[in-house]
């Protein structure tokens, strides 16, 4: 970084993820994005959407989100409903997260693990089945 410390986020970061940060594609130097700062998080990550390999360790969750069919996937791992984007994945320090909008915002969620995907997809088919009820009958 040219001005040393003067991104937003340096103040929260550790020297470790100061160093991460250098080199990070999200980074204001390298493309003039932001680092997202994400509020539940311990302090800012560098994240990146999921390559083919990360999704391969959720296929099985995307087998699950395939069989709703609110869902459309447009792409591997990207899904929408209806016009919008619903979700997509992304990998940060060896886990996977999914940005998912449950009700108008989107929200970031970790489904390393199978309990976490388990508890994801219950919220998601929560979600589609509230949508689902509050809609006006024609």
């Amino acid at each position: 970084m040219k001005g040393g410390n003067d991104h937003p986020c340096i103040t929260l970061l550790g020297a470790a993820d100061q160093l991460l940060l250098r080199s990070c594609w999200l980074c204001p130097t390298r493309t003039g994005r932001r680092l997202r700062c994400l509020g539940v998080q311990r302090h800012a990550r560098c994240v990146r959407h999921a390559t083919p390999d990360d999704l391969d360790h959720v296929e099985a969750l995307l087998v699950e989100l395939r069989k709703l069919p609110q869902l459309r996937e447009r792409k591997r791992g990207y899904f929408s409903r209806g016009s919008r984007a619903f979700l997509h994945f992304h990998e940060d320090a060896g886990d996977l997260y999914v940005d998912v909008r449950l009700d108008s915002n989107f929200q970031r969620m970790r489904v390393t693990s199978r309990n976490e995907q388990a508890d994801f997809l219950s919220q998601v088919r929560m979600a589609l089945r509230a949508v689902r009820l509050h809609r006006p009958l024609a």
